[in-house]
């Protein structure tokens, strides 16, 4: 699954705009999009948690994973930092909670027969196992939705901050 967020960003280029130095605008716009990415991450990890529970933070049973479930979702910047992203699915676990599984049943548990240089005469017996299965939470696609106006409302005040510290007014 990949969701990538696409906002009008009409107000802040008009902000922006009104700047000479190129760099000067990229570091600023740089700091809003930091900025915005960071409620996009708490959102998501907040959602994450509203769904699974306590199994979020949990490494596993009887330690089996070592990390938790909400260390899957990361957030950085590319080599140029002219994008931030949320990676929701770096932890394959998750895919399975974002996107539902099917129904899922085991074949026969018990291998009889024999093997030799010349035949393979194995086969399974016994009754197969129904494992059950996991109905889509969507928690990446709810933490999206439900951050898109305060992510905004965070780019443009982080981007009014940052021309403030700078003396500049607008």
């Amino acid at each position: 699954m990949n969701s990538i967020v696409n906002i009008d960003t009409r107000k802040v280029d008009s902000i922006l705009n009104t700047l000479s130095d190129p760099q000067q605008v990229k570091d600023i716009l740089n700091e809003g999009l930091e900025a915005m990415s960071d409620v996009y991450y708490n959102s998501i990890l907040s959602s994450l948690r509203k769904e699974m529970g306590a199994a979020a933070d949990t490494a596993g049973i009887n330690g089996k994973w070592h990390y938790t479930l909400a260390s899957g979702i990361k957030k950085h910047p590319d080599k140029a930092k002219v994008m931030f992203g949320v990676h929701g699915l770096t932890d394959f676990r998750l895919i399975f909670f974002e996107g539902g599984t099917k129904q899922r049943h085991t074949k026969g548990h018990k291998i009889t027969g024999y093997a030799d240089d010349r035949h393979r005469r194995l086969k399974r017996t016994g009754q197969g196992g129904y494992r059950g299965m996991i109905t889509a939470n969507n928690f990446f696609t709810k933490g999206i939705d439900g951050a898109e106006n305060n992510a905004m409302r965070t780019l443009v005040n982080t981007i009014h901050k940052a021309l403030r510290n700078r003396g500049i007014e607008v």
